[in-house]
């Protein structure tokens, strides 16, 4: 198997599928290219915040999905 950067899979399958269906693909790509940026710097930023439950269970749940997002953590595909 090659370790060759390849691109996301939802690009790949973007320009498979083509039509309004690879547009949305796209933008939904790059949405969550977005969401994981901000989601990152919120958690780098987050030490400034109050520590209360409702904090650190946001700050949890965002640690979990940008996680997954990146691959460290390993998910069932839906």
């Amino acid at each position: 198997m090659s370790t060759q950067h390849t691109q996301p899979e939802a690009l790949r399958l973007a320009d498979i599928v083509g039509g309004h269906c690879g547009d949305e693909l796209r933008r939904l790509h790059t949405v969550n290219t977005e969401l994981l940026a901000a989601c990152q710097a919120m958690l780098a930023s987050c030490y400034d915040m109050e520590r209360n439950d409702e904090t650190l269970a946001a700050v949890k749940a965002t640690m979990l999905a940008v996680a997954k997002a990146t691959g460290e953590l390993k998910c069932p595909r839906y």
